[in-house]
């Protein structure tokens, strides 16, 4: 059943560019319902045959198979078609372009494309490149994808419900940024966790999405658009958004370089004058003499984290967090290193109190900039610090 429906209005002169739906964004059958004026709409095919298929008014275009993962398919910019007068023995005619309004039903995929033309599918090139790049750095990057397997990725998956119960308020800065953008604004939220920003603004059309496929559950629970990707392989054209947020995201990579890599496929997707909003944890969680929020809390609190952490190398993931020599941070109080493992202590009618560890990098002050200044065809509008985050709005030139 599709669940997703564009419309377009052409007026006479206008055309559609030859292309192929995106195969990971859609399912196979695409169907498109023309009313107003007919239309010619050209088929190629990579051998370099044509096809030419009158669309008209009030018909209903099919396209499975080859016709939709194959042949890429157009409308040439001008105001009038040849076609066949059937009612006049089949003779070519002049036949002369009106307003033709397009509605196209799609249904958004949500897992990779395994079709049979993987010449032409972006899915399986995109795996294709990244097991050849797997097998380039494979030593080197197997340590660091296992730690964020361990410590990112399996730890969210485990503790979706309770996280989701935890994440309700809106930081109001985040909704400033997202209140200010007009109409018909396009937003893809990387990371977008149980979508708690996904409800603002509702002038604007919103996507998320996110690594956990149970977060990404509980999104769709709740009526927000999404799907489940990696953020260092975002699987949507380059140029298409007009902003992104990155909220609490970047600083679970657990390397420079994949950090950095983070910045960069977030600044691919946006068009350029698109603006992206990034926030991560700062490692300096007292500015201005005035202790953050996650510092401020109660000396009988503090002491009950202190007793907990102390006790926590007895959890289900500390015979991993071991092997990766990692600090265990204790909750509530000041990071004393930039790499480490944060404790969440589950809640939940299944657990006991399991206490799971979740990886971080603490970005020290400047840091955010220079990583974001790595990255080309960006600048910085404004960097500040919000809530024991560093922050930081880009826009791509």
């Amino acid at each position: 059943m599709p669940d997703q429906l564009t419309v377009n209005e052409y007026h006479p002169g206008q055309g559609i560019p030859s292309h192929v739906d995106t195969h990971s964004a859609f399912q196979e059958e695409i169907l498109s319902l023309s009313l107003g004026s007919d239309v010619v709409m050209e088929f190629k095919h990579p051998d370099g045959r044509r096809a030419n298929v009158l669309l008209r008014r009030r018909s209903l275009l099919i396209m499975n198979g080859e016709s939709r993962y194959l042949w890429t398919h157009g409308i040439t910019p001008r105001k009038t078609d040849v076609v066949r007068d059937k009612e006049h023995g089949n003779s070519l005619t002049l036949s002369y372009r009106g307003i033709r309004t397009s509605f196209t039903f799609r249904t958004v995929r949500r897992q990779e494309c395994n079709c049979g033309y993987s010449n032409k599918c972006d899915s399986q090139k995109r795996l294709q490149q990244c097991e050849k790049e797997y097998d380039v750095c494979e030593n080197a990057s197997k340590k660091e994808s296992q730690l964020e397997t361990e410590h990112v990725h399996k730890v969210y998956d485990v503790i979706a419900d309770h996280f989701s119960h935890t994440r309700h308020s809106q930081w109001p800065r985040v909704e400033r940024f997202m209140q200010s953008f007009s109409t018909g604004t396009l937003l893809l939220d990387v990371g977008c966790g149980n979508g708690k920003y996904l409800n603002l603004n509702a002038s604007t059309y919103k996507i998320g999405c996110d690594r956990s496929a149970n977060l990404m559950s509980i999104c769709s629970q709740r009526g927000f658009q999404g799907f489940c990707c990696d953020a260092l392989h975002l699987p949507v054209r380059s140029d298409m958004f007009d902003t992104c947020l990155s909220i609490a995201v970047i600083h679970h990579f657990s390397t420079q370089e994949r950090r950095t890599d983070a910045v960069r496929e977030l600044c691919r997707v946006l068009r350029p004058g698109g603006k992206a909003l990034i926030y991560v944890w700062a490692l300096e969680q007292r500015t201005n003499g005035t202790n953050s929020n996650y510092i401020k809390v109660s000396k009988a609190k503090c002491k009950e984290n202190v007793s907990i952490e102390k006790n926590s190398l007895t959890s289900p993931n500390d015979k991993n967090s071991r092997s990766y020599n990692l600090p265990v941070h204790t909750n509530r109080t000041h990071f004393e290193s930039q790499d480490l493992l944060v404790p969440w202590h589950l809640k939940s009618d299944q657990s006991g109190g399991d206490v799971y560890h979740r990886y971080y990098h603490v970005f020290r002050n400047g840091e955010l900039e220079e990583m974001c200044l790595a990255v080309p065809s960006v600048k910085i509008v404004e960097s500040y610090y919000d809530k024991g985050n560093w922050c930081i709005i880009l826009e791509k030139t």
